[in-house]
């Protein structure tokens, strides 16, 4: 959530680096929907985990 009065709590912070071959990604898992790949050693940030 967004805290106006503070912006350094919105700062972006990889805690990730996308592997060297990519990485696929999708909105929901479903293997009907076509998949766009992560560029190769992108930074990300985790910011909801769901499962294993």
């Amino acid at each position: 959530m967004s805290n106006p009065t503070n912006p350094e709590t919105d700062a972006f912070r990889p805690t990730h680096v996308v592997p060297p071959h990519g990485l696929p990604v999708w909105e929901a898992p479903d293997p009907e929907r076509p998949t766009v790949p992560l560029d190769p050693l992108l930074p990300v940030e985790l910011v909801e985990r769901s499962g294993d």
